[in-house]
């Protein structure tokens, strides 16, 4: 009897540290998104705002100018601190399907993504998506993410003039491809960023794989597959 209040105790202890844990590394992210993000947020929104109010354009020119340094520093400076949260992580768990979630059809989902694309220029987004597949709303809503980052990729990074989009329904998997006619890249040269990092952890979380083939000058295709139940 004794050993098992023992055991109860300890169990209740490591409880309390993992908490406590997880509360002060909580507080020192808000405290690095504040100092690190917020103030240069605010500098730029200043500077903004009196760029606005003025009527003289070197004015105007040195306003927009230290907007664009604060922009910079507050970018540079959350870029490191991802850099540091991410430093050391292990490989992600799947994420499980509970029975009986809440589906809905995947298709809409991603049509409302594709629509609010950042577009620029004159560059046209194309949807083709067959099947119905029903998917739980969360499932949806990581594809429609997914989906939107590459979107946001070839538009802004790689200046494609089109976008195709396309849900392929298989038997036991659906398959999402963004095929754009960008400049392209060499995968792997550059190193991986956040956009391309967070949907591999994405569709890794989902239980599907994530691969994408680009080649310079030849645009890229960005193509998701996952595993679905017949």
């Amino acid at each position: 009897m004794t050993s098992a209040i023992m055991h109860t105790g300890s169990a209740a202890g490591n409880e309390a540290a993992v908490l406590s844990a997880i509360q002060h590394e909580r507080l020192r992210v808000a405290r690095n998104i504040h100092d690190m993000v917020l103030q240069d947020l605010t500098a730029v929104l200043l500077q903004l705002r009196a760029a606005s109010r003025s009527d003289c354009q070197d004015s105007v020119n040195s306003h927009l100018g230290q907007a664009t340094s604060a922009a910079e520093q507050g970018l540079a400076a959350a870029r490191g601190f991802l850099h540091e949260l991410r430093r050391g992580l292990p490989q992600l768990p799947a994420l499980p399907t509970l029975p009986g979630a809440d589906h809905t059809s995947l298709a809409p989902v991603l049509r409302e993504a594709a629509m609010r694309a950042p577009r620029t220029g004159a560059a046209e987004i194309l949807c083709e998506f067959a099947g119905a597949a029903e998917l739980p709303r969360s499932v949806c809503g990581e594809l429609a993410l997914i989906m939107r980052e590459a979107l946001s990729n070839a538009l802004k990074h790689a200046a494609a003039r089109q976008v195709l989009c396309q849900l392929v329904q298989e038997r036991g998997a659906i398959e999402l491809r963004i095929s754009d006619d960008g400049r392209g890249f060499l995968p792997g040269c550059c190193g991986t960023g956040f956009g391309i990092g967070g949907m591999s952890e994405r569709a890794a979380l989902l239980g599907g794989t994530l691969t994408i083939h680009s080649v310079p000058g030849s645009g890229t295709m960005v193509r998701m597959r996952l595993p679905v139940m017949p």
